[in-house]
């Protein structure tokens, strides 16, 4: 198992990632931003078939729990994508636009989405080092 540390050290290092790759593709030219989708879809995928191997291998009660919370953010995320992916191919400005805009609302979501996610790491962390210094104490005695 990986050490919380470790995977700490991971979130920071993808959040940074995430934000240089933002700002180098709105400077990009539309072959190049296209090239980066694709990427970003690449490591999505990558990391939703890492999380599926890992919610195997946990407890039942936890499968259950974990692997509804992976399979509704997959459904949402293919929903989203689908309604972005008609807007890049329309021939109307205005469509476009409208598109754009729910794109950008989406990404928006999707990053408040993942600060609950670490707020709920937090808590997680912190509750798991609780049960263990009582776990601890009690083996003590």
């Amino acid at each position: 198992m990986t050490k919380l540390s470790e995977q700490l050290r991971l979130l920071a290092d993808r959040a940074a990632a995430i934000e240089d790759r933002a700002e180098s593709a709105r400077e990009e030219a539309v072959e190049k931003r296209d090239e980066k989708v694709a990427e970003a879809q690449a490591r999505l995928k990558e990391q939703q078939e890492a999380f599926s191997t890992q919610v195997t291998a946990m407890s039942e009660d936890a499968q259950a729990a974990w692997s509804g919370v992976k399979d509704s953010l997959k459904s949402t995320g293919d929903k989203m994508r689908s309604k972005v992916e008609k807007g890049v191919h329309t021939l109307e400005a205005k469509d476009a636009e409208a598109s754009a805009d729910w794109a950008e609302a989406y990404a928006y979501d999707a990053v408040e989405f993942s600060l609950l996610a670490v707020a709920e790491a937090d808590a997680a962390v912190m509750e798991s080092i609780a049960a263990r210094a009582r776990a601890n104490e009690l083996a003590a005695v």
